[in-house]
């Protein structure tokens, strides 16, 4: 497998798990009190022949990730001790949405990164050319089809995050990320739209949902992300 930055595959990795939503007791993908909590990933990138198989570690429901030691983790090392082509951090990231139904469950296995202790959440194997592919088209605002059965929540009365393409197709935000702005919080959100550098056409608004929300993939999502590593589903 070519060399490849761990940007660009944090980035394609948007389109194959990013941002799974299991929680720590293994009872199903469901769920709630989500919304501005702090998670982290992991994901451990490997070849098998033909394949590429991507194995995704998260502190959803057992830590928020402390800084002192996320900010120590050395990527060769993971590789190294796992015994893996490439280790690849994702995060610190924060929800946007409140809740999440569905998605993969957590599988039991348990690891710890530096000390931080994560699940497994998701196995993902793909065929290798079609791994590549994903990384020459990890841009932003690429959209990106993702294979997924799961629900993102969000409450009557929530102001929520989207992003609208020349068309009018809405992506709303399902997380924001640190990885590129640690500075952003919540707060920063509702202006955001004043800092992006978006396509010709789009537009980023805030609007709140007088009712909840519930933005479905049966099957199937579109996702994409902002220059920010903000990550959107279409809906």
């Amino acid at each position: 497998m070519r060399y490849v930055s761990s940007s660009l595959v944090c980035l394609a990795l948007v389109a194959i798990g990013c941002g799974s939503s299991s929680n720590g007791g293994g009872a199903g993908g469901d769920v709630t009190s989500l919304f501005n909590s702090r998670y982290c990933e992991v994901f451990l990138a490997d070849v098998e022949g033909d394949v590429a198989i991507f194995n995704v570690f998260n502190t959803v429901g057992l830590n928020e990730c402390p800084s002192e030691l996320w900010d120590a983790l050395d990527t060769d090392a993971i590789a190294e001790e796992q015994d893996v082509f490439m280790a690849v951090l994702n995060g610190p990231r924060f929800w946007t949405v409140d809740g999440a139904a569905g998605g993969d469950a957590a599988t039991g296995e348990t690891e710890e990164f530096g000390g931080i202790e994560m699940q497994k959440v998701a196995e993902i194997q793909l065929p290798l050319a079609q791994a590549l592919e994903l990384l020459d088209r990890a841009d932003p605002y690429a959209e990106f089809v993702v294979d997924r059965d799961n629900a993102w929540i969000f409450n009557a009365g929530r102001e929520v995050y989207e992003l609208v393409d020349p068309d009018g197709g809405a992506y709303v935000m399902q997380s924001y990320s640190h990885q590129v702005d640690d500075a952003l919080t919540s707060a920063d959100l509702p202006s955001l739209g004043e800092r992006l550098q978006l396509p010709a056409g789009w537009i980023f608004r805030a609007r709140v949902v007088p009712s909840e929300l519930v933005v479905q993939a049966t099957g199937q999502a579109i996702v994409t992300q902002d220059e920010l590593r903000n990550t959107y589903q279409k809906y």
